[in-house]
């Protein structure tokens, strides 16, 4: 099982427990995801490819999330 598949999983069993509270998270990670574009936009270029990757692992991160309880099902069959 790679990475992201645990992550689906724990992210799945947390939006069916408490969805409002996921709910919230994920906004906040939106928001996270979103800043840490801005300071890519904004970054010398001394920081540039740290800051692209951080962009780009906070994008990845929040698209495992949003679709945790897809990804989940589909790995346990359902």
């Amino acid at each position: 099982m790679v990475f992201h598949e645990k992550l689906s999983l724990a992210g799945a069993d947390i939006a069916r427990s408490a969805p409002e509270l996921w709910r919230k998270f994920l906004e906040a990670f939106e928001v996270y995801a979103d800043q840490t574009m801005d300071l890519l936009v904004q970054s010398p270029v001394d920081a540039l490819q740290v800051r692209q990757g951080h962009a780009q692992q906070a994008a990845h991160i929040l698209k495992t999330l949003q679709n945790c309880v897809a990804t989940a099902d589909k790995l346990k069959g359902k």
